[in-house]
């Protein structure tokens, strides 16, 4: 896992992400770590938590690019 500031920019095997403040954004809540998914994460959207895999598939995430999307996580979780 990686650790960022936000706003922040960090290198990863694929690109560089870089987090940038946005009026209708996510408040960031502690430290973010940067990780890749291990399979079975969960994010809270809508107010129900849904299974990442579900979200990614809606999203129309190709199965075989969805490995190598980076995970923002803060002290709440998947961000």
């Amino acid at each position: 896992s990686y650790s960022i500031a936000a706003p922040g920019r960090l290198a990863l095997p694929h690109g560089v992400l870089t987090i940038v403040p946005v009026p209708d954004g996510f408040e960031c809540r502690g430290a973010l770590c940067v990780r890749f998914r291990t399979g079975g994460e969960r994010m809270l959207t809508g107010g129900v938590h849904r299974a990442l895999k579900d979200l990614l598939q809606a999203a129309g995430v190709p199965p075989w690019l969805r490995a190598s999307r980076p995970l923002v996580f803060d002290g709440q979780g998947l961000a």
